[in-house]
């Protein structure tokens, strides 16, 4: 059962009871001690079993595999070759704008999100990144 931030950001069974019941993974999830301490959060994170595939190797090391055993007896199962972010199965350009929203609202306002995005949307036409820099420091 995690005791802070990190140790809940590490474990699988606690990260795939918040994602199941509270429908996210949002780093403001993984900060709440509230959530950490949730007693339904952490039985359902009891039931999760991970463990390793050896024949997983190489090029699909970062494969993963689901098998839920609902409380009838009935399975669902998922697989998922290449994780959600890599280089084979990358994000949209809305999903990274989302997330570097969602991640960037604890430190930076709307506005300033919004600016940096239309920055780096352009930074290859920039003089330098100075001003790229400079939106990036909390007002």
């Amino acid at each position: 059962e995690p005791k802070d931030t990190i140790s809940a950001s590490f474990s699988l069974a606690f990260s795939l009871a918040i994602c199941l019941l509270k429908g996210s993974n949002d780093l403001s999830l993984y900060m709440d001690e509230k959530v950490r301490n949730d007693p339904e959060v952490l039985a359902l994170a009891r039931k999760v079993h991970p463990y390793a595939v050896p024949e997983e190797a190489s090029d699909t090391r970062f494969a993963s595999r689901i098998k839920v055993t609902l409380a009838g007896g009935k399975t669902v199962e998922g697989y998922e070759l290449y994780p959600k972010g890599s280089v084979k199965n990358p994000n949209t350009t809305e999903e990274r704008y989302e997330k570097f929203r969602r991640l960037g609202s604890s430190v930076l306002n709307q506005e300033q999100l919004g600016r940096v995005i239309q920055t780096v949307e352009k930074v290859e036409q920039l003089k330098d990144i100075c001003s790229l820099v400079s939106l990036l420091a909390r007002k």
